[in-house]
């Protein structure tokens, strides 16, 4: 079923008449893929919007199958849950704050007990989705405080609200190794609170970068970065990023993600990257990774001068 649901995903190019239908041809030309993406990792923060959407998560998770099964490559979820946080908090009466430098949720002490509580039932939530729907996958969840996986530092000027210093990233690898799915809510070991809340984007990123993936993957709400003239941009360089921000085409939420996009897309090697994808719209995950135009925007370093090579990800979407 996975493998069905992915090929239809995929964009159909113009073949040579060998007698297959598009969707079996696109299926033959992924196994032969195949070989080039095991072993790669690919890191995925879902957003609250996609994860509180039964079908949009259960296509999530037929996709993630797809990825793992099939692909043979090795994934991290990363869960936020901001939309679900601030409907706990309205119902409790609780403020919601936001840092209108950083965007960031400032954290009281009521508020990171929410976070946690929201968290979990988003994690356990999303383990479960991938039980059902994700045969291949063996997910395990938690936050991201155990075992002090992930720590946090905090942010200046901010008592709860923290951000990563460092990551684990031999206990990490052994889960992948082991053939677990890591499903880690974005919250951080900190030595004096016990564990602080961290931005969904940037955690995600952090630990991309520190174990070396091929993808950060921000499943979002929206079809990626829009020009001036309202149409999706495939693909971007990092060194292209700040004229885009400055050009007004990006407004509201999405300039504080795709400045974090642009952050960890710069730190990372060539051939690697980080896309923007919309999670309620069927098929976009599998589309955005193996499919020439992608589904939404790929932000990424400019090749090698020598021509050299990124490798993975390449040879269907570069």
């Amino acid at each position: 079923m996975a493998t069905k649901r992915a090929a239809k995903a995929l964009s159909a190019a113009s073949q040579p008449d060998d007698g297959l239908d598009a969707e079996t041809r696109t299926i033959y030309k992924l196994m032969a893929d195949s070989k080039q993406y095991a072993g790669q990792t690919v890191v995925l923060k879902t957003g609250g919007e996609v994860v509180g959407n039964d079908n949009a998560f259960e296509d999530i998770a037929v996709q993630v199958d797809f990825c793992v099964g099939m692909m043979k490559q090795k994934m991290i979820v990363v869960n936020g849950g901001g939309p679900q946080i601030n409907k706990a908090c309205e119902e409790r009466g609780i403020p919601i704050r936001k840092d209108p430098h950083t965007g960031y949720r400032i954290t009281d002490p009521e508020t990171l007990k929410i976070c946690d509580e929201i968290m979990a039932q988003q994690e356990r939530r999303i383990v479960s989705f991938l039980n059902r729907f994700a045969p291949s996958v063996n997910a395990v969840g938690m936050p991201g405080y155990a075992g002090r996986l992930v720590k946090a530092a905090l942010v200046k000027g901010h008592e709860y609200t923290g951000e990563c210093i460092d990551v684990d990233v031999q206990k990490i690898m052994a889960m992948l190794d082991a053939g677990i799915t890591p499903v880690i809510s974005s919250l951080a070991y900190h030595p004096d609170l016990g564990f602080a809340n961290v931005n969904a984007d940037p955690f995600a990123g952090f630990i991309a970068t520190r174990i070396g993936a091929k993808r950060l993957i921000l499943c979002s709400n929206t079809d990626g970065i829009w020009d001036t003239n309202k149409k999706r941009i495939p693909e971007i360089l990092t060194s292209d990023v700040p004229t885009l921000l400055s050009s007004g085409a990006v407004t509201g939420g999405m300039i504080p993600k795709i400045e974090t996009a642009f952050a960890v897309a710069s730190t990372m090697p060539a051939g690697a990257g980080v896309a923007i994808i919309n999670g309620l719209r069927r098929g976009t995950l599998v589309q955005e990774l193996y499919s020439a135009g992608g589904s939404g925007t790929l932000i990424k370093k400019p090749e090698m001068a020598n021509g050299g090579a990124s490798q993975g990800f390449s040879k269907l979407r570069s």
